[in-house]
């Protein structure tokens, strides 16, 4: 019997059928551990290719929401600009010093 380490020189030895069996059970379960590896491979790439696309599309509603808001209350949109630039302004020199 040929397995991938080769075939066994010793013949009509009580020991070698059982280590035969052994190593065609062994490259049984390695030939199923790598199938259900890369099984495992493609559905973790499936599943980061929706999580990209669902965030690319909340990203994208995201940005339509803040440009619609933008429009219908011009004024508020500064002011909160403003707002948030002048305690950007006022806490970046504090939390650099310590």
């Amino acid at each position: 019997m040929a397995t991938m380490l080769g075939p066994l020189k010793v013949e009509g030895q009580p020991w070698v059928a059982s280590a035969q069996r052994t190593a065609a059970l062994v490259e049984k379960r390695l030939d199923q551990a790598g199938t259900a590896l890369c099984d495992a491979l493609d559905a973790g790439k499936q599943s980061a290719g929706r999580a990209l696309k669902r965030g690319r599309l909340a990203v994208e509603n995201g940005a339509a929401r803040a440009q619609r808001q933008i429009k219908r209350h011009p004024a508020g949109s500064i002011a909160i600009s403003f707002v948030a630039g002048a305690a950007l302004g006022f806490l970046a020199p504090r939390l650099i010093k310590r």
